[in-house]
């Protein structure tokens, strides 16, 4: 009971402490962030005074977000604070604390997680996991030129339950656990089949874009004005003119075969055999070589194809090397015409999207399928109806996979969290995938910023020079690059110089708000009141509802698992259900008896309340006392201070304590700064009544989040940012490989670290790149032929 005593007062303390804050700033005026910044440090002093003394001080780990502010922004915020307060000895200590604060880089919380059910976890095994997790997380965020992106990547954290991510049901090992964990629960493995196969039809290039690189072909390879023509025969040329000039345009990439087979055989007739008497060719061969005895590569076939044309055209380390040399002597054309028209032949057409569509709906959807679903009737009318009236295509099952996404949030999640086989393959995984090179420039923070105020002075023409001095040698030895997980997209994201870049293009597409969006659900899982929420809420589940709590109150286990399953993600009603079942237990164990006891008759004389002590005691006359009569002691304060008295005579006081505590943690300041916060983004990017350009996300998603945002929380925004990502991806991503602005993109990593630049040309980055350089080195060779012989 001590222990519990100690935990409550300290509880207690903390909120006091955001309570007082919080008041003090309102009242000098501070907006939302410096509140937040100086609630922070009070907590940072609470907590590491309050660890030094107390006996569980092993069990949390507190760690509150940096603030983008520097100490010197801290010291005149409490400054302000303190000449209206005249709190002189809180603005110092605060100060130690912000001073004393290891510098974490935004964004850089990346956890592992463990089940709350390992309550057989030793104390030494749970520390070694917290150093050894602490140290992958510092090695982790030491990459001054990336952004952290939780909004994207999956945090989680050494406590009570996992944080739940679409990336479960994204990669194949943890998809085939949740699939074999399910199979006995009627539906669910039908209901997680029809997501993926729902999301990879979303994944797909639209028909349009199919068309798009159709034609774009033809205009960079064959057409009267191509900027990088390929030598085929006139007759040839003018029969593809004649399809790309009729009403439907080119349709499909067999358009392009015949002229693709010359350009091979020129490639393997003529280019190849000079590469292979070039330096280049050497290279190739001693990095294949070297990569067999070091063990890192696969046995090399003896026979002497292994180096031949076909065998460095399908490998894509030997491909690199064919690649920098065509750059280098300016034979690319034909070989980035058999690519391109390789990289079409895998594009869907209207007709493969169609069909994909109705094996879905027939599959799980259609009455008597052999998957069925079985979701609520009007949804499957819903798509039926578009069945009938030929409307399917990719976004025909939008709202329908993300209802199903809810019921894999709301019904298989909590246990699947803690299912063993996952959660030991979390701690064995990786911490974060890798979307680009490990190389890391020798620069600071303090660097990259600099670089990118230089950027934005620097000549355009300059910068693009800067990205056609590349060595091609060096390119195409770039090491390992063909491991390297290739997604465009989150590198754009997470590179800084990139990331301002990209938004540059969005911005002249009126679309630059999809990644503003993304940076402001950024700083919104970062604020500081979603940090302390998240810690009360488990403190409170800590003390009353895990197995070992000293205080625990009654409750079922599915009860207590669902309670766990919110912990990481909390929400002002996450107890509710704890809270029906605690007052329901006091009403039918304690009420009677208190209102019977000598204690209660001290309330016979109390002359503020006689009315409620008449109407209490009339129900016990008549056997019918209700929940309402136990709200009614509840709410007044001198009834509830004599029920205390009561339920501690009787060694039963943990349920109202408990009570009272969540009801604290309802009020909590904090909370109400981030509702506000998350109604801003709302408005502003999805509310479709209130934002100007508002982002597309699924119409059920849409209605839940206007309607739910007194429940925001730490991923509230999450399905809405997976949207968005899946837009950007599909769509704005290829039109920004090929545009100029790619280019300045390069140039500027050239600025920032030629190195860097280099180990950043990996799959189609690297593409892209040979596909601008190629027209732009021939342009500037012109160039300098024409002024030679002007002069």
């Amino acid at each position: 009971m001590g222990s519990g005593v100690s935990s409550e007062m300290r509880d207690q303390a903390a909120f006091h402490i955001v309570q007082d804050t919080y008041a003090k700033g309102v009242a000098t005026g501070l907006d939302d962030h410096d509140l937040f910044d100086l609630i922070k440090a009070k907590l940072i002093q609470h907590e590491h005074h309050d660890e030094e003394h107390h006996e569980e001080h092993h069990d949390y780990v507190h760690e509150l977000p940096k603030s983008s502010r520097s100490t010197r922004s801290m010291n005149a915020l409490i400054n302000k604070v303190t000449e209206t307060t005249g709190d002189s000895s809180a603005a110092s200590s605060a100060t130690a604390a912000a001073e004393a604060r290891p510098h974490t880089p935004p964004f850089a919380t990346k956890r592992v997680l463990s089940s709350a059910g390992d309550a057989e976890l030793s104390a030494v095994g749970a520390n070694y996991d917290k150093r050894r997790i602490h140290t992958m997380k510092v090695a982790h965020s030491n990459d001054p030129t990336k952004f952290r992106r939780a909004s994207i990547v999956q945090e989680s954290v050494i406590d009570a339950t996992v944080e739940f991510s679409t990336d479960v049901l994204v990669e194949p090992v943890t998809l085939k656990m949740m699939t074999e964990f399910c199979s006995s629960i009627p539906h669910a493995v039908e209901r997680l089949m029809f997501w993926v196969d729902v999301q990879y039809l979303r994944t797909l290039p639209s028909p349009q874009y199919t068309d798009k690189m159709l034609r774009k072909i033809y205009e960079k390879f064959l057409s009267p004005h191509a900027a990088t023509p390929i030598c085929v025969p006139t007759d040839m040329t003018r029969a593809i003119q004649e399809e790309f000039e009729r009403p439907g345009g080119i349709q499909s990439a067999g358009v392009y075969l015949e002229a693709q087979a010359l350009c091979l055989k020129d490639l393997e007739k003529d280019v190849f055999p000079r590469f292979q008497k070039h330096k280049l060719f050497e290279s190739m061969k001693a990095l294949c070589e070297s990569k067999v005895e070091t063990g890192n590569g696969a046995p090399m076939s003896p026979r002497e194809d292994k180096y031949s044309f076909h065998a460095v055209l399908t490998d894509d380390t030997k491909l690199r090397f064919l690649k920098s040399y065509c750059v280098e002597n300016l034979t690319l054309e034909n070989l980035l015409f058999h690519m391109e028209v390789e990289e079409a032949k895998r594009l869907p057409n209207q007709s493969y999207v169609h069909a994909c569509a109705r094996k879905v709906y027939e599959t799980y959807l259609k009455p008597n399928a052999k998957k069925y679903i079985a979701l609520p009737q009007h949804i499957h009318a819903s798509v039926a109806a578009k069945v009938e009236a030929n409307q399917l295509d990719s976004t025909t099952f939008t709202d329908v996979q993300y209802y199903v996404l809810e019921y894999v949030r709301t019904e298989l999640w909590a246990t699947f969290s803690v299912y063993p086989p996952y959660v030991d393959h979390i701690h064995e995984g990786e911490l974060t995938p890798r979307h680009w090179d490990n190389y890391v420039p020798n620069v600071t923070e303090n660097d990259v910023n600099a670089v990118l105020v230089q950027l934005e002075k620097m000549d355009p023409a300059d910068v693009l020079a800067k990205a056609l001095t590349l060595p091609m040698d060096q390119l195409a030895n770039v090491a390992l690059a063909h491991k390297i997980h290739r997604d465009t997209l989150m590198l754009l994201l997470h590179d800084k110089i990139a990331h301002r870049i990209f938004k540059k293009f969005l911005a002249s597409r009126l679309k630059d708000h999809f990644v503003a969006f993304i940076d402001e659900v950024d700083e919104f899982i970062n604020l500081p009141g979603i940090e302390f929420m998240q810690h009360t809420a488990k403190k409170l589940y800590k003390k009353y509802l895990s197995e070992n709590a000293k205080l625990q109150v009654d409750m079922s286990n599915k009860m207590r698992q669902e309670i766990q399953a919110k912990l990481n993600t909390p929400s002002i009603d996450m107890f509710r259900p704890a809270i029906v079942k605690v007052k329901t237990g006091l009403l039918q164990d304690s009420m009677v008896r208190y209102l019977k006891s000598p204690i209660h008759s001290e309330m016979k004389q109390d002359k503020e309340n006689p009315e409620l002590v008449r109407d209490l005691m009339s129900a016990v006359d008549k056997g019918k006392v209700d929940l309402p009569h136990l709200e009614s002691v509840l709410s007044n304060p001198t009834y509830l201070s004599n029920f205390r008295k009561y339920l501690k005579s009787q060694h039963a006081a943990e349920n109202l304590i408990f009570l009272e505590e969540v009801e604290e943690f309802r009020r909590l300041p904090s909370y109400q700064i981030v509702v506000r916060s998350a109604k801003k983004i709302v408005d502003k990017y999805i509310n479709t009544n209130a934002a100007k350009s508002p982002i597309p996300i699924a119409e059920h998603l849409h209605d839940d989040m206007v309607q739910n945002i007194d429940k925001a929380g730490k991923t509230y925004f999450s399905d809405a940012v997976q949207d968005v990502v899946a837009i950007l991806r599909t769509t704005e991503v290829h039109d920004f490989l090929d545009s100029p602005l790619f280019m300045q993109l390069i140039g500027s990593w050239v600025v920032l670290d030629e190195t860097y630049a280099i180990r950043q040309l990996i799959g189609e980055v690297e593409l892209a790149y040979f596909k601008h350089v190629v027209p732009l080195t021939k342009s500037v060779r012109r160039g300098r032929a024409g002024s030679t012989s002007t002069s």
